[in-house]
């Protein structure tokens, strides 16, 4: 199997299978996809298990079906184990591959959300009022104020750094089965790279963004971007020389 290391930006990766041969696969698109709107109000969701809206269920569709439409079936999903990620995405899928031949899912925890620990399942506004200047230096900077039993940022990377590893070693070893998938009669790609799909967090597809570009610890692109419901992002990750660089796609309207 293919060994792995990550750092802030890059992934350095061992891609010579068994026989000596370099993979011929250089190029792995990654469509990161935020769940839809939820019940329960403005909360630190975080690990809660709530549940999304009619309106959310229908947010997620619409985002997974403009990313079918567009580039046809991914070759390999991995989803979120809580229900706000996963039962959209179950819906989807029942819906393109009733007898269930479509893409392979994984459904992990480690693409759940940041783990708020005391603050999760609360209102913001509850946690606010009680403490303001603990929400407020969160919120400045997460990588150097960790609310009351959460998760750390750094346990928070490494938990993402780790399943990103995991992907793309997944995806060079799976490479005749994505290549099949290519030529399936339900995909529209109309080129040879490998397409995962990622359905997840705005924290979780915040830190990819962050590493994609290169930015490690940069506090504003939790606080300043906005990543509405039912949001997409795509990252390319191009393997030269045995190392992946990471390139975020920006959305155009011209196709």
């Amino acid at each position: 199997m293919p060994r792995a290391t990550t750092s802030a930006t890059n992934t350095t990766i061992d891609a010579t299978k068994s026989d000596g041969d370099s993979t011929e696969f250089t190029n792995v698109r990654i469509m990161l996809f935020r769940h839809g709107q939820c019940h329960g109000g403005a909360i630190f969701r975080g690990h809660s298990d709530v549940a999304p809206s009619a309106l959310g269920l229908q947010q997620l569709q619409q985002a997974l079906t403009h990313s079918y439409e567009r580039l046809g079936a991914p070759d390999l999903i991995v989803c979120s184990d809580l229900g706000r990620c996963r039962q959209g995405l179950m819906t989807f899928y029942q819906q393109h591959w009733p007898n269930g031949a479509g893409p392979k899912v994984e459904v992990t925890e480690q693409l759940r959300e940041f783990n708020y620990g005391d603050w999760d399942g609360q209102l913001i506004s509850d946690i606010y009022q009680h403490t303001p200047s603990a929400v407020e230096d969160f919120y400045a900077d997460p990588w150097a104020f960790t609310p009351p039993n959460a998760e750390t940022m750094a346990a928070f990377a490494a938990r993402l750094d780790s399943l990103w590893q995991q992907v793309l070693t997944s995806v060079l070893t799976r490479a005749p089965a994505c290549a099949h998938a290519m030529n399936a009669p339900d995909n529209r790609h109309n080129h040879s790279t490998p397409c995962v799909w990622l359905v997840t967090h705005g924290g979780v597809m915040r830190y990819l963004m962050a590493k994609a570009l290169g930015l490690g610890q940069h506090a504003g692109i939790y606080s300043q971007l906005q990543l509405g419901y039912g949001a997409e992002v795509e990252i390319m990750a191009c393997l030269d020389k045995g190392q992946w660089h990471l390139r975020l796609i920006w959305p155009s309207a011209v196709g």
